[in-house]
């Protein structure tokens, strides 16, 4: 369980990280969970500019038509549109979470460039006002959370 977790420069609080429907005896309706994240993924597209908005996505080869959509959209590109954010194997894993995990670092960088002092401010809106600064602001999904669980983002 995690504790807190910063979302969108809200904090949500006391959430599982994942969620198994079996264990629970609940077998999901996998055509609606479908259509359902279809639908989420259409708003996000709606409202959010690849300026603002990136879209990684790592799946498995046997998912991957699933997932074929996306591949094509401008969120899924990097800003010099030389990087795809699709994986389908651990090489293509580990590319992409190295180089998610340089601008992560390239961000975190630059906040403290700014102002070193609010970059580690406890205050709620400081916190949300330099997140909300810094964009594009990065949706990560997977649907083999096993296969990339060890490759660190």
């Amino acid at each position: 369980m995690i504790e807190s977790w910063e979302i969108a420069g809200g904090i949500l609080e006391y959430i599982d990280e994942t969620h198994t429907y079996s264990e629970n005896g609940y077998i999901p309706d996998w055509q609606f969970m479908n259509d359902y994240i279809n639908s989420l993924l259409t708003q996000i597209l709606a409202f959010h500019s690849a300026n603002d908005l990136k879209i990684a996505v790592f799946t498995s080869e046997k998912n991957k038509k699933k997932w074929d959509f996306i591949r094509f959209i401008p969120h899924c590109w990097s800003e010099d549109k030389t990087k795809r954010f699709f994986a389908t194997n651990p090489d293509e894993y580990k590319e992409i979470a190295s180089y998610l995990d340089e601008q992560f670092k390239l961000r975190t960088e630059n906040l403290n460039k700014i102002n070193p002092a609010d970059s580690e401010s406890d205050d709620p809106k400081e916190r949300r006002r330099l997140y909300k600064s810094n964009p594009p602001y990065y949706l990560i999904i997977t649907d083999d959370y096993k296969s990339i669980k060890n490759f660190s983002i």
